[in-house]
């Protein structure tokens, strides 16, 4: 029996073994890892204008060479520990993030830039293994 289950999403190589999808377009993952240490780049949520852009940013760059729209899926995940045995296990922390779009010449998110620019999508920050959202860009 279960008392809480977690859903992730399938990657590329298991989707395409689908055979109603082979027609769709390919699509590609990424995987990243980096983490959050309280002081050094924990800075909160995008309501923290003044600290949250010390925390860990990705950079993905998504080619618009159709005038189709580009469907994105982002997650992030923390670890969990799973071992029954262990006596100390890490506890789960409030995890999110928000989506920006941001020009090439700038290599990171400033304050400012947070105060200025609204995000493409913010999920909320909840106490879970994964955060996830999908959303569409437009062409």
């Amino acid at each position: 029996h279960f008392t809480h289950l977690d859903l992730v999403h399938i990657g590329p190589d298991d989707w395409m073994t689908e055979p109603a999808l082979h027609s769709k377009q390919p699509w590609r993952a990424v995987l990243a890892r980096r983490r959050w240490r309280t002081g050094y780049n924990a800075g909160g949520g995008p309501n923290f204008t003044d600290t949250t852009a010390m925390n860990p940013q990705f950079h993905i760059q998504i080619p618009r060479t159709s005038s189709n729209k580009c469907h994105v899926v982002v997650s992030v995940t923390q670890y969990y520990e799973t071992q029954p045995e262990t006596k100390k296990k890490k506890p789960l922390y409030a995890i999110g993030f928000a989506v920006y779009e941001i020009p090439h010449s700038m290599p990171r998110l400033t304050p400012q830039f947070v105060v200025d620019q609204k995000p493409l999508d913010v999920t909320n920050h909840s106490i879970a293994r994964e955060v996830v959202t999908f959303f569409t860009l437009p062409p």
